[in-house]
């Protein structure tokens, strides 16, 4: 009977596995990452993964018959192979997890894209194959295949619904048509959406607040330093090193001097803490904005580097 994979040294099966291969684009260093392969099929993949040098991979799909033949094609204590749909996964975090060739099958995909996204480590990285009708419309189009009816998601739906569930994309793989399917398939990399931040800087009167005002309305928020250190001093009680230095040395006609002396004070990092708490995982844009020191602008960076990406912009 022939397979629905093709795999080394047996006859070709029902898709090329190593030209999708390509396509897919899968990082070649998979050292020390954890693997979920949504439809599995046979376990090509997850076998790929584990010559990469994945240490944790897990394939699941509901035939029986191709986690049978994975199992013994691929048997490894590193892989487990599970009989199980895709409405709960597998507990994560994955550093990588596949869905390839199986989102026709599903009606509400919108809903297993948020369950991929809190699945994925913060890092990760979701490889996402699937058929795209070329339409310029958010909806979901009945194709009829060989084996049935199905739907199938236009670029806008799918757009829509990745952003929704918090993952950025691109496609990596442009739209091609795959054996007997009438509906070209495309290939993303997609990530979850950090929050951009943009460090807005420069000394009084530089026009850094008017940058800031031009950009408002695509922001999530703005953190405006000059009014933050304010209201620290402003306030009946203070809970921190940091907040009783403010308090004790803010001069509202030279906040400059203020900023500078907290780096004197050693208390640089304490204070980059304390202001990008102000940026949430669900932050789109927020612009923290107002006079910062080289040194404060670096503790920024470092403290918002696994949760966003931040970008500079200084008076010249």
């Amino acid at each position: 009977m022939k397979t629905h994979q093709s795999h080394a040294g047996e006859a070709p099966g029902q898709t090329d596995s190593n030209h999708k291969l390509n396509r897919l684009k899968l990082p070649d260093n998979l050292s020390n990452k954890t693997v979920l392969d949504i439809g599995c099929n046979e376990g090509f993949f997850c076998n790929v993964a584990l010559q990469r040098g994945a240490t944790k991979v897990v394939g699941i799909d509901m035939d029986e018959r191709f986690l049978d033949d994975a199992r013994k094609r691929y048997a490894n204590d590193q892989i487990t192979f599970l009989k199980q749909g895709w409405n709960k996964l597998p507990e994560g975090p994955f550093d990588i997890i596949l869905w390839t060739s199986a989102m026709h099958y599903e009606l509400d995909p919108a809903r297993i894209l948020r369950n991929i996204c809190a699945a994925l480590s913060p890092d990760g990285l979701f490889v996402l194959e699937c058929g795209v009708h070329q339409i310029p419309r958010k909806e979901m189009v009945y194709s009829i295949r060989h084996d049935g009816g199905l739907w199938y998601p236009t670029l806008p739906f799918l757009e829509n619904a990745l952003s929704n569930a918090g993952l950025a994309y691109r496609i990596v793989s442009q739209a091609e048509l795959v054996g007997t399917d009438p509906v070209p398939r495309v290939v993303c990399h997609c990530h979850v959406r950090r929050p951009t931040v943009l460090l807005v800087r420069g000394p009084t009167q530089s026009g850094k607040s008017n940058i800031a005002e031009m950009v408002k309305e695509s922001a999530t928020k703005i953190i405006a330093l000059d009014y933050f250190v304010a209201r620290i001093a402003a306030a009946k009680w203070s809970h921190s090193d940091l907040e009783n230095f403010i308090k004790q040395n803010v001069n509202p006609d030279d906040l400059g001097k203020l900023y500078n002396s907290i780096d004197q004070a050693g208390l640089t990092d304490a204070y980059a803490a304390l202001v990008t708490k102000g940026v949430a995982p669900s932050d789109k844009l927020v612009i923290i904005e107002g006079f910062m020191t080289e040194p404060q602008a670096q503790a920024f960076t470092k403290c918002l580097k696994r949760l966003a990406r931040v970008w500079e912009v200084d008076s010249a």
